[in-house]
């Protein structure tokens, strides 16, 4: 919550402020404005900038891709599993349907906003797991014709939750807070020299100055908006999951109310 407030308001009054502030520098340093021309290397700090930009950014587009092909990754274990359960008999099928059901529950749950949820998570998974193992013991106990059916289904079971645990932990996998923090420092001094450019060059307003606040802000923004998937604009995409669970759900239906 701390960071989208900063990205929102304090960074916008930061960046804003750099450059007021690099035009009264350049007022006060220079009140008579001698012949003053840039020495030609503001190119190419603005260029080292635009390289860090395109870092972070490409940094956070591939963890938010991540994400989305965990969540593909997940909704084709899951079609998986439904596939499998067609040759369960009936009590299997129950079981399986009830677990599944709460697993889906968990799954499109709201993003995680914290680590802590993220174990709370995992935690109630292995719980759910413990319990639908322990009934899978006790069904291969009664019908040992079916263990090689119970083997799959487990070795199903546990890739799903695999990599549906990959998907939990990438919630918060984002760009290091480091470079976060020298790309707004580096945003700033540019701001700051662009500022002076203004004062020095006698200009009221460079429209160059402009278009850098503005993109500054949009890409940090979009950065840390890709980087926090529980509170940003760009949230995971559960359709693919959402369909699987529809077809649980009309499949079990079915069986429970078959057509004549």
């Amino acid at each position: 919550m701390l960071g989208l407030i900063f990205q929102v308001i304090v960074y916008p009054i930061l960046l804003i402020t750099s450059l007021g502030t690099g035009k009264k520098v350049a007022d006060h340093v220079f009140p008579k404005r001698p012949n003053w021309k840039p020495l030609g290397i503001e190119n190419g700090l603005v260029g080292f900038y635009s390289l860090l930009i395109s870092f972070s950014l490409v940094q956070a587009g591939n963890n938010a891709k991540e994400r989305t092909g965990y969540i593909h990754d997940t909704a084709d274990k899951l079609a998986l599993l439904l596939r499998k359960s067609k040759l369960y008999d009936d009590e299997l099928q129950v079981k399986l349907y009830d677990y599944m059901s709460c697993i889906f529950d968990l799954q499109l749950n709201a993003v995680h906003r914290s680590k802590t949820e993220v174990r709370e998570t995992v935690r109630e998974i292995e719980t759910l797991g413990y319990d639908f193992d322990r009934f899978l013991v006790e069904y291969t106990a009664r019908r040992p014709e079916k263990k090689q059916n119970v083997s799959e289904l487990m070795n199903a079971l546990e890739q799903m939750e695999n990599t549906y645990y990959k998907l939990l932990y990438s919630y918060h996998r984002s760009t290091p807070p480091l470079i976060l923090f020298i790309l707004i420092l580096f945003s700033l001094f540019i701001g700051f020299l662009l500022g002076f450019l203004r004062g020095m060059l006698h200009t009221k307003m460079h429209i160059s100055a402009i278009i850098f606040a503005v993109m500054s802000y949009i890409i940090l923004y979009t950065i840390q908006d890709l980087d926090n998937p529980s509170v940003g604009i760009i949230k995971p995409d559960f359709t693919d999951i959402k369909n699987i669970r529809e077809l649980y759900d009309n499949y079990f239906l079915s069986l429970k109310h078959p057509s004549n």
